[in-house]
């Protein structure tokens, strides 16, 4: 019975995980070079970290570092708290 539960909280976990980055992810969409897109970026970073997927927090963080739609202090910014 526990372990039922157990699994179907981090399934609803794992999806409001999905839509929260899913949201974020239309940030590039609508202003790519907004400094607003950057917050979004790092925070969808953060679900990452959140979720237990380090290496997929790194990974992002990394592109963001070389994503010339980024403002240099957002990347700046990336790379000084993330990298």
């Amino acid at each position: 019975m526990l372990y039922a539960l157990s699994s179907e909280l981090c399934a609803l976990s794992s999806t409001l995980f999905e839509k929260a980055r899913a949201a974020l992810d239309m940030m590039k969409a609508v202003a790519p070079t907004s400094p607003e897109y950057g917050t979004a970026m790092f925070i969808k970073g953060q679900t990452y970290v959140d979720e237990g997927r380090v290496d997929d927090a790194v990974a992002l963080y990394r592109s963001m570092v070389d994503d010339n739609n980024l403002s240099a202090a957002s990347r700046s910014q990336i790379s000084a708290e993330a990298i």
